[in-house]
């Protein structure tokens, strides 16, 4: 078994979302999804349609396709092998017809079979990408990422689901009318209608939680995030404190702006302002290089540090060459974040949990690139640069503002969709294939065979960026020699 599905099968089972609706109108860097032919797969029933196909092969494919999704045995009723072995279809249309029948239906729920339940291979298709999607965002745990530590972490993770990441790349997986750059682009948070665990009898609904203090003292009773197995999608119901100020609502950019992420990422603590020189959401900007680029810092070569050096800054940081290579990327990225701050509700006492406050702007935009130390700087308009260079080696300086015009960058970025295109590639074939900036000196030698399967990855990428359908990427990858026999490759 591939190091990578070794990991993922590795994951904690944490409970899930995912969200199957309609996102806002993107913006003039996204994709028109009218030029976009969805895809889809017809179960044939003509026998010896592929008189030359190897039927042991496909069945193979068939059989680890199966494996990956459902995470099970082919059953022996199974309606596809019959087909298969009367050559009838093949492999890979066998397994993105089994892929097809786990869509949601209109209510946004999985398929239910003619006792009323839901199908167990759709419920099981759901949760296994759902899961490698959020394989994707190694930090999840609260108790970690939030400085006070676990006096509060259990209203965490009752009021934020961890995963939420991961359901903009699911949702953009298992729905046909949403890009892959709604990942970056999407102005919406969501959540699961989930199954009750035992067995499906009754769906779990949000209930109220016991009162929890909220940072004016108070009282007030707000809703849990629902249990059990991912069944459906719903959009997320703004949760708000008595003074309306809704916590957990996306702010924009799609993964970029979902509470979880930012604090999970935040780095800061709590109650600090940011000031554009020490204090940054630099955890943030990084984990966004590595979860969505699959590259880690530093993402720009030392000769395109040297211009951002500052030998005369207060900031020792800022003098050397070494340190401005991650920092001259990282830090005009969380600038866009700015006006965000980590705080908790009421100190430790119990009932205590994080969440973010937006600040008002009131100051005007600086005019320096670099801030050494300002403390209205967390009140002034949230720009920023993305500073890249890409797997090609070209160098991306662009100013941005706020996350949603970072988040309408990205989605212009080869880089995310190569990203993507990686991730699929190595959790369907085992095979691990490096993404870096190849005009770099300090770039890593491939053998003929890693470079045969990077350039794979990346004409995969690339093509994901044209269509946006991440059903076709895994179309490519199934189809390919490289996923019955991974060690060998493409003949």
């Amino acid at each position: 078994m591939g190091e990578c599905n070794k990991k993922f099968f590795s994951i904690i089972k944490w409970t899930s979302s995912f969200f199957l609706l309609s996102v806002a109108p993107l913006s003039s860097y996204a994709l028109n999804m009218a030029d976009v032919k969805p895809f889809s797969v017809a179960l044939g029933t003509t026998p010896n349609k592929y008189p030359k196909m190897n039927i042991e092969r496909e069945l193979l494919r068939f059989n680890r396709c199966y494996a990956h999704l459902v995470r099970s045995v082919v059953p022996e009723n199974n309606i596809y092998i019959p087909l298969i072995k009367k050559r009838a279809i093949n492999g890979t249309e066998a397994c993105l017809h089994l892929f097809e029948s786990s869509k949601l239906d209109e209510s946004g729920q999985v398929s239910k079979t003619a006792d009323g339940k839901y199908s167990k291979e759709a419920k099981a298709i759901l949760k296994t990408m759902n899961d490698f999607h959020r394989s994707w965002f190694p930090v999840y745990n609260y108790t970690t990422a939030v400085p006070i530590g676990e006096c509060f972490s259990k209203a965490n993770y009752s009021l934020y689901n961890n995963g939420e990441m991961a359901l903009h790349i699911t949702n953009a997986l298992f729905n046909k009318n949403v890009p892959y750059s709604s990942i970056v682009t999407n102005r919406e948070s969501f959540e699961a209608i989930r199954d009750d665990r035992s067995n499906g009898n009754m769906s779990i609904t949000m209930a109220s939680t016991t009162q929890v203090v909220a940072p004016n003292k108070v009282s007030f009773t707000p809703k849990y995030m629902p249990t059990g197995d991912i069944v459906g999608t719903r959009p997320l119901a703004p949760e708000v404190f008595p003074d309306s100020y809704d916590f957990r609502s996306s702010a924009g950019g799609g993964i970029l702006g979902t509470v979880p992420y930012l604090i999970l990422n935040s780095g800061r603590n709590n109650f600090e302002t940011i000031d554009g020189g020490t204090r940054q959401h630099r955890r943030w900007s990084q984990n966004v290089f590595s979860n969505l680029f699959c590259r880690d810092i530093p993402v720009v070569r030392s000769s395109d540090a040297v211009v951002k050096v500052q030998s005369s800054s207060n900031l020792p940081f800022r003098k050397g060459i070494s340190c401005m290579q991650c920092h001259s990327s990282i830090d005009p990225m969380a600038q866009v974040q700015r006006n965000r701050i980590l705080k908790y509700s009421n100190g430790c006492e119990a009932g205590s949990f994080s969440y973010i406050l937006n600040e008002n702007i009131t100051k005007p935009q600086e005019s320096l690139e670099q801030i050494e130390n300002d403390k209205d700087f967390y009140l002034r308009p949230p720009k920023g640069h993305f500073y890249f260079r890409t797997y090609n080696g070209n160098l991306l300086n662009q100013e941005v503002e706020g996350l949603d015009g970072l988040g309408d960058y990205m989605a212009t970025v080869d880089d995310l969709y190569i990203c993507a295109a990686k991730r699929y590639f190595q959790f369907f074939t085992g095979i691990d294939v490096p993404m870096f900036d190849s005009g770099d000196f300090q770039a890593p030698k491939l053998s003929s065979k890693q470079s045969q399967y990077r350039r794979m990855v990346i004409d995969m990428g690339l093509d994901l960026k044209k269509n946006q359908n991440l059903e076709m990427l895994m179309n490519k990858i199934i189809s390919s020699q490289a996923y019955i026999n991974p060690g060998i490759g493409e003949d």
